[in-house]
């Protein structure tokens, strides 16, 4: 498994990148933010997708795109994270994944 991870502050904005099998996961801010807490909510996101989808790929999370949307929305409130684990968010999410076809 592929694992990177990616932090840079320019012009008063800061970039922090997680690539995971390909796929990117992104979190940017003008705020001050502690790196390390904001590559954490990206590995739980990243962690979240593949629980419910199975695979981190382009095409889960393109066929799952309104899942995913319904768990940012249960994980984030107003741009702070709240629970992130699966069995808490489990409860809240009422869509079903469309799993890869073999």
């Amino acid at each position: 498994m592929e694992l990177n991870k990616w932090i840079q502050h320019v012009d008063g904005v800061q970039y922090i990148y997680m690539k995971n099998n390909g796929m990117y996961f992104v979190f940017t801010t003008k705020r001050n933010v502690s790196p390390i807490m904001s590559i954490e909510l990206l590995e739980r996101i990243a962690q979240l997708v593949k629980d419910y989808c199975g695979v981190v790929t382009e095409e889960a999370i393109r066929k799952n795109f309104v899942l995913i949307y319904e768990l940012l929305d249960e994980i984030m409130d107003h741009g702070y994270p709240q629970g992130t684990s699966t069995e808490k968010v489990r409860a809240f999410v009422l869509n079903t994944p469309e799993y890869k076809q073999p």
